[in-house]
């Protein structure tokens, strides 16, 4: 959420979004290791490689833009479903009996339900002190905030502008509109 600025530099949205995913996808490779480690038994270690080369392929991908709409950006991030996701698949290919199947799917359930709260708490304690540094100067803070709900695994990302934030002018403001009466863009580019 944007709090304090009608017009703002894309830097506002794109940092702290850079962040998040970064934590974001370090805390899925954590837990892929954690899982792979807890299912060791059950997991040849040519697969464990490959699930740690799949989830590389998958940086910048941890975090989705749910919805957008006046006064915020919805995102949606886990820290666990891709690293759940990829070994459960990663079992299915390895493991061709049905019925061992269906309990290694509730093993891996079991394990990874057991620490979402814990990886959430460590999530929002690693965002934190990446926030507490000045990312976006002395124009715009950004803090976390304590979402009411009825699950702990929200956080809500606040960047507040600064009233006094200098902000480049529109072109608008800059060049006098053309004689042929184009728009900004054309205006600009003259």
């Amino acid at each position: 959420m944007l709090v304090g600025a009608e017009r703002f530099p894309a830097v506002f949205l794109l940092e702290p979004l850079r962040i998040v995913e970064e934590e974001i996808h370090a805390a899925e490779i954590e837990e892929l290791d954690e899982i792979l480690e807890s299912v060791s038994d059950l997991v040849p270690p040519i697969v464990r490689d490959a699930c740690r080369h799949r989830i590389r392929g998958h940086s910048g991908e941890s975090v989705v833009v749910e919805r957008a709409e006046e006064g915020g950006v919805t995102l949606l991030g886990s820290v666990s479903a891709l690293a759940y996701w990829l070994v459960e698949k990663a079992l299915a290919e390895v493991v061709k009996d049905a019925y061992a199947l269906p309990r290694l799917h509730q093993r891996l359930g079991r394990l990874v339900a057991g620490r979402v709260a814990r990886r959430h708490q460590e999530l929002a304690r690693r965002l934190e002190l990446r926030f507490r540094q000045p990312v976006l100067g002395a124009r715009a803070t950004i803090e976390l905030e304590p979402v009411p709900a009825r699950t702990t695994h929200v956080l809500r990302i606040v960047v507040r502008v600064q009233r006094d934030a200098e902000i480049p002018p529109r072109p608008s403001q800059l060049y006098p509109p053309s004689e042929e009466g184009g728009d900004e863009r054309t205006t600009m580019l003259h």
